[in-house]
């Protein structure tokens, strides 16, 4: 599984993060891989608090979606 979120500020501006080196060094929404465990809900907050250093567990969330997707190469 994995999480991703899209914060946006008061002005509609999102934030964007850079990536790695090792990633392509473009930009993207923050995200990852929950931990064992967690809800997509927690591993969300998670991440945010490890990649952006923000704590966002009494902020409200706006939208939450669950979204399956599959990718094949034939």
């Amino acid at each position: 599984m994995v999480v991703m979120i899209a914060i946006q500020n008061s002005n509609g501006e999102f934030l964007m993060q850079k990536r790695v080196e090792s990633k392509g060094r473009d930009w993207g929404v923050t995200g990852g891989h929950p931990k064992h465990g967690e809800t997509p809900e927690q591993g969300i907050i998670t991440e945010v608090k490890e990649e952006l250093g923000i704590d966002i567990r009494n902020q409200k969330i706006i939208e939450f979606e669950r979204v399956v997707m599959a990718r094949i190469v034939i």
